[in-house]
């Protein structure tokens, strides 16, 4: 048998909305794994499928090696105390680092551990000059939890690292270049000519969940089944919404709904403090995640004051009405 068909029957693609889980952090940047059973049953319960752990949002690059492989077992602990399994919500970690061993050691944690699938980016320091390179350090990652499907993640807007992802799938047919465990691209880059035409030669054979989830309906036309992203934090409704709309054929409904959430995403980035507003929206929700570590900007170091900017946020969720199509 084709090594490849049995791969993809043997692993399921991802449906439906994944969430780039958040730091769990305390209010001095502390790590906190004990809110994260609570943070899995507020997710769960807004119909999120699963999360995205130790990504962008996630705050990887902040965090120590030991951090995040906390965050890991906390995240394992809380589905396995649900009582939950793979099919209902689905464990995603991202073990991309700033250096080959740090990276070799996070693989090998998770390597036996009942997760879903494994993904890591580009080297962010010293970059690959080709897709070749790429591949090649790939496969050292891959290859250490063979038993898991691993995604290549690929988001240039962060690592620096932009090859056109078709050319990337057609190197990895070759058998110097092959991934037995490839399941498919994190594809964190609106880039559609490269998506469609990825999808199109190679969407039967790898999972390519779209992940600018701003713009979700315009790959859904181009076959994506699922999305990962830090919205469904807290918009995980309107985007179901958006989803639900699209399937039954309103097109247009569906467009316009989500260009509320790409005004509300604007508008929280646009306060420099994106991270540190989304998290306290889930602490209102009582999932209280902490602040977010330096670089990124907590609502303490910004010229207004906490309460005025959340009360901006506030009025803003009232202009565009999606207050009913955020997270309850």
């Amino acid at each position: 048998m084709d090594s490849k068909k049995d791969f993809k029957t043997k692993y399921s693609k991802i449906e439906g909305l994944i969430a780039a889980a958040f730091s769990p952090l305390d209010n001095m940047g502390r790590l906190n794994v004990d809110i994260i059973p609570e943070y899995y049953d507020f997710l769960r319960n807004n119909n999120v499928k699963g999360v995205f752990i130790n990504g962008t949002s996630g705050e990887a690059f902040s965090l120590t090696s030991a951090e995040r492989n906390k965050i890991v077992d906390a995240w394992v602990d809380a589905r396995n105390n649900a009582g939950d399994g793979s099919n209902t919500f689905k464990l995603i970690v991202q073990v991309g680092g700033t250096g080959i061993e740090d990276e070799k050691r996070l693989a090998d944690h998770i390597k036996n551990k009942p997760i879903d699938g494994f993904s890591s980016m580009a080297p962010i320091f010293f970059k690959p000059t080709d897709r070749f390179e790429l591949i090649k350090h790939i496969q050292q990652l891959a290859l250490i939890a063979p038993n898991l499907p691993y995604y290549y993640y690929h988001v240039p807007q962060i690592s620096g690292v932009d090859f056109p992802m078709l050319n990337f799938l057609d190197t990895i047919q070759e058998s110097d270049y092959e991934i037995p465990n490839f399941a498919g691209i994190k594809f964190s880059l609106p880039n559609f000519y490269d998506y469609m035409s990825c999808q199109v030669k190679y969407g039967e054979r790898y999972d390519m969940p779209f992940c600018s989830d701003q713009i979700l309906i315009c790959a859904l036309t181009l076959g994506a089944q699922g999305s990962i992203g830090s919205t469904y934090n807290y918009s995980a409704p309107l985007s179901n919404e958006v989803i639900r709309l699209f399937q039954e054929g309103h097109v247009i409904k569906a467009r316009n709904l989500e260009e509320k959430l790409n005004q509300l995403s604007k508008f929280l980035h646009e306060t420099k403090a994106y991270f540190a507003i989304a998290k306290r929206l889930l602490k209102r929700k009582n999932i209280d995640l902490g602040i977010v570590r330096s670089p990124l900007m907590n609502l303490s170091m910004l010229q207004a004051n906490e309460k005025e900017i959340m009360q901006s946020v506030d009025k803003y969720i009232e202009k565009i009405d999606v207050k009913n199509l955020l997270c309850k």
